[in-house]
């Protein structure tokens, strides 16, 4: 325990050096949009392991009093920001008292980062995160770091349930359905009930599932991975290197059997948004239409915003902001002007299309995928088809705030309810039809997903010929 009359006078000095770190940081604040997006979420949302005891500091972060400056600025742009003023029913304070005294254990710039994000996701939020400068230009450049596959429990099964182009992994010939025994040497039984109970607490199942599917494939820094799996000709044990995998937005459309629409896009950007808007006008003379969101982390509100306008032919209410009661920023200087209203509207389309909807989601759908899937689920009834969504729908500042050393701190500083009060945030959105992966699925190409889906419109389609 800390006396007291210690308590206070480390209290003391701390008021003086918050404001010397908050004056060194302004710039960065000033540098970053006012009003918060949604940006994508990472695959696997694990604070950065230290990879290697380099014992080295940037000239930042040279000092004692660097580092805690740069603490002290990331742990009160989250006091102050953060949208939930109960944190999530985490004792925010608790927190710093904490994290601050190891701050004397970190050796160089990864621990501290380490660090930082380790006290971040004490909040159990899906977008507040601290970014290493490595992880912060890679996010800035739609750049992912991947051992080029994805796997999930399938029939009880560790199963590869993607496998990512143009990597080594697809080089080397794995391919969905095949079923993983060992990784680094472990068995893929035991790894995955090992890292299950280990795995912190989440405010979303799914989030929970996800990063520990994440996890089974090794942490940001892991440079390689020995992954077993089982052929046709036997087992094979396979060195896949963790490599940096660009992933632009683009967007794909094409017409479907019995006149129906489809389009998939990876990414919530303005130039997603305007190729959606030509890609509805080649299928405006389509029956119904599936939107592809599965494997869609998010982007930007204003994208997802002017996506869902294409399908409502008047102006309506789509959703409500969480946001803290003021700007600290802007109540500091006496001013209160400029924060958005709580409420989120679309304006009325004249040439909205207005035949039914079936929207694919998954795990991986996140932030605008979910806000997007949500609002045409209930104020279009369209029918969703796939596994549970993420959960993780929050935004952020496109840029987030610049920390010293070269990485960033984002905080999710706007939450969000549905008009039927739906709170969006550790909530992944249930399909009306939900789809189980098959090992047979898996390996014969097929998607069950889009199948139902059609299925589901044609029924749709079928019933309301015989109303009319």
């Amino acid at each position: 325990m800390i006396a007291m009359n210690a308590l206070a006078d480390f209290c003391s000095s701390r008021r003086l050096r918050r404001a010397l770190a908050i004056a060194s940081f302004a710039l960065a604040i000033g540098a970053c949009a006012v009003n918060p997006q949604i940006e994508p979420i990472p695959a696997a949302h694990a604070p950065p392991v230290v990879a290697a005891p380099v014992e080295e500091f940037s000239p930042e972060l040279a000092t004692a009093e660097d580092r805690e400056a740069a603490f002290d600025f990331a742990w009160h742009m989250i006091n102050d920001r953060f949208y939930d003023p109960s944190f999530n029913g985490v004792d925010w304070e608790a927190i710093r008292l904490k994290y601050l005294p190891q701050l004397e254990r970190v050796h160089n710039d990864a621990a501290f980062y380490s660090l930082l994000g380790r006290m971040a996701s004490e909040l159990r939020d899906s977008h507040t995160r601290v970014y290493t400068p490595r992880e912060y230009r890679n996010r800035l450049e739609s750049v992912t770091s991947t051992v080029g596959v994805r796997v999930a429990e399938v029939e009880g099964e560790i199963a590869i349930v993607e496998v990512v182009p143009d990597t080594p992994a697809a080089a080397e010939g794995l391919r969905p359905g095949m079923i993983v025994t060992a990784i680094n040497g472990e068995d893929a039984r035991t790894r995955l009930a090992r890292l299950t109970k280990e795995a912190p607490a989440d405010a979303s199942p799914e989030r929970r599932q996800r990063n520990i599917y994440g996890r089974m494939l090794g942490t940001r820094s892991s440079t390689s991975l020995r992954i077993a799996v089982a052929t046709a000709a036997g087992p094979r044990e396979i060195m896949l290197t963790r490599t940096e995998h660009e992933s632009p937005p683009a967007l794909s459309y094409r017409l479907l059997s019995g006149n129906l629409g489809y389009v998939a896009f990876n990414r919530f950007r303005a130039e997603t948004a305007a190729q959606f808007g030509r890609a509805l006008v080649a299928l405006s003379d389509t029956d119904g239409l599936v939107i592809d969101l599965r494997g869609n982390p998010g982007g930007s509100i204003g994208a997802m915003l002017t996506i869902a306008q294409s399908f409502f032919p008047d102006s309506r209410h789509v959703l409500t902001r969480r946001m803290r009661a003021v700007d600290p920023a802007l109540e500091s200087s006496g001013q209160a002007s400029g924060r958005p209203s709580p409420d989120v509207r679309i304006n009325a389309n004249l040439r909205a299309y207005t035949r039914p909807l079936a929207i694919l989601v998954d795990g991986q759908s996140a932030s605008s995928s979910e806000l997007l899937a949500t609002v045409l689920h209930e104020q279009r009834d369209a029918h969703v088809v796939g596994r549970p969504s993420c959960g993780c729908v929050v935004a952020v500042r496109t840029s987030g705030y610049k920390l010293a050393g070269g990485g960033a701190l984002y905080v999710a500083e706007t939450g969000f309810v549905t008009p039927r009060g739906t709170r969006m945030e550790g909530a992944g959105l249930r399909p009306d039809t939900l789809v189980q992966l098959t090992l047979a699925d898996l390996r014969d190409g097929v998607d069950r997903d889009l199948l139902q889906a059609q299925h589901a419109l044609l029924a749709q389609m079928h019933r309301s010929a015989e109303v009319h």
